[in-house]
């Protein structure tokens, strides 16, 4: 299985096209063995929201929320 981690805040905007692009290349990479672990660092807008609505499409899509922004770092 392959995991891929990726730190985001504030990313209402890209999160959609970014599952739209990475979700098939995973798919074709892996034969669908994959999980992406997305780290919500504190987002103060829709990312969250936008987040547990693609986790809840795809159990691949695992979503870690932090009650704040630690970083960048932190986040990985």
């Amino acid at each position: 299985m392959l995991s891929v981690v990726l730190p985001c805040r504030n990313e209402r905007g890209n999160l959609l096209a970014l599952r739209q692009r990475l979700t098939p290349l995973l798919e074709s990479l892996t034969g669908g063995d994959f999980e992406v672990i997305v780290v919500d660092d504190g987002s103060t807008d829709a990312s969250g929201e936008i987040l547990d609505a693609m986790s809840g499409q795809d159990a691949r899509i695992k979503i870690v929320h932090l009650s704040r922004s630690f970083g960048h770092q932190a986040a990985l």
